[in-house]
């Protein structure tokens, strides 16, 4: 028995265990996370852009929320209300957009049998210090969410993933940078 299941008014939660066979593929498809899309260099080469719009899913819901504190003043328990209401929707709609497009990108490299890299963003808010509204941008960057749900998706389907250090990716284009940090590993 792997553990209980869990039933509570929400939600069932039933726990499982499941073989995986990670074992390396041939070929690799290098990830880079942008705050307008995704850009995904492969092997063979491909070199692909999914779009996302979580970028504008962040800004229209901050306009939102700027109107409901204006309302504020004058009625509180209404902004207060609409504020639950609009987060709520924000939150889901970003997790929903990070979802689909992590399958898209673990569909991909399961069709072609890749190996899946990733930069290792930790820590990169600390470095965000560029005033209020690029900072309050780059604050809602949804990177960490999208690569968690490209892990756990690509680790289902029996697809390692890695994470590089991304010292220096910037400056050169996601091919020439995913190359490099392909021999820095062996691959």
């Amino acid at each position: 028995m792997i553990g209980e299941v869990t039933i509570n008014e929400s939600k069932v939660v039933i726990p499982f265990k499941k073989d995986v066979d990670l074992s390396n593929p041939s070929e690799w498809v290098a990830i880079d996370v942008n705050e307008a899309n995704v850009t995904a260099v492969s092997s063979n080469p491909h070199i692909l852009r999914f779009e996302n719009n979580l970028r504008t899913i962040h800004t229209t819901y901050f306009n939102i929320t700027r109107r409901i504190q204006k309302l504020k003043k004058c009625r509180p328990k209404t902004a207060e209300r609409l504020f639950k209401k609009y987060s709520g929707r924000r939150k889901n709609r970003a997790k929903d957009e990070c979802h689909k497009m992590a399958k898209e990108i673990v569909d991909f490299a399961k069709k072609h049998n890749m190996d899946i890299i990733m930069e290792k963003l930790k820590g990169i808010r600390r470095r965000f210090k560029y005033g209020r509204t690029l900072n309050r941008r780059l604050h809602s960057w949804n990177f960490r969410r999208l690569q968690f749900y490209i892990d756990y998706k690509a680790k289902l389907n029996g697809l390692p993933v890695v994470y590089l250090n991304p010292k220096n990716t910037s400056s050169l284009c996601p091919f020439d940078a995913s190359f490099r940090h392909m021999s820095d590993i062996g691959l």
